[in-house]
């Protein structure tokens, strides 16, 4: 058994749950539109609009003495883009799902599960 394959075909299968789940509730807020993909438009869920403040670790670098530590960021939007790449936006910085922890990204689909079932 190839435990670290099996770790990442869980981790790939919660990110396209995730990805789903985004998608479905985009389009239950915008009426069944979705995106402008010919103007660049993707899938976003801001987190205000979902009342939740969640919260990743991430490795920031300090470019004055060159040391990494770990900032807890808030996600302001979730982002699905047309090649179904699942990406958080913490203010101003991007981050690709497969930089979260497994932890973080199994939390993420259950906040997102827990808003899809209260709107479906």
């Amino acid at each position: 058994m190839d435990v670290n394959k099996l770790l990442q075909q869980f981790r790939t299968s919660v990110k396209e749950e995730i990805v789903s789940l985004i998608k479905y509730i985009y389009l239950k807020e915008n009426n069944g539109l979705t995106p402008n993909f010919s103007n660049d438009e993707e899938y976003i869920l801001f987190c205000s609009d979902l009342k939740v403040d969640i919260k990743i670790n991430v490795d920031c670098l300090d470019l004055d003495d060159e040391t990494i530590s770990i900032e807890q960021l808030s996600i302001y939007n979730y982002v699905v883009s047309l090649d179904d790449e699942l990406f958080f936006r913490c203010g101003e910085d991007e981050f690709n799902w497969s930089e979260l922890s497994t932890d973080e990204i199994v939390m993420i689909f259950n906040t997102l599960k827990k808003h899809y079932d209260s709107i479906t």
